[in-house]
């Protein structure tokens, strides 16, 4: 999406006859320092398939494209790293 962002960008800028930005920039960072806030985050991440999608899903349907799976322990060969901090391993996961 960036590399068509800037080709774009770029073509826009040559009509116009002029130099710089175009897009605003998306990106957003946010340090997670609480539970409440990571619980939230995975949450998030986690659902958010099933809340654009435009079909009625079962309640303990998984996205497969998501590492979700792998909240259930990781394989040696999984794609993603294992949690460093023990906020992301246990914490978010206690209740409150």
């Amino acid at each position: 999406m960036q590399g068509l962002c800037i080709r774009v960008a770029k073509r826009l800028n040559a009509l116009a006859g002029r130099k710089g930005g175009v897009f605003a920039d998306r990106y957003h960072a946010s340090v997670l320092a609480s539970r409440w806030q990571v619980a939230n985050a995975v949450r998030y991440v986690l659902r958010n398939y099933r809340h654009h999608a435009r079909e009625s899903l079962p309640s303990r349907w998984e996205d497969p494209l998501s590492s979700a799976r792998l909240l259930r322990g990781l394989p040696e060969d999984a794609p993603v790293a294992a949690p460093k901090t023990w906020l992301l391993r246990i914490g978010w996961k206690l209740e409150a």
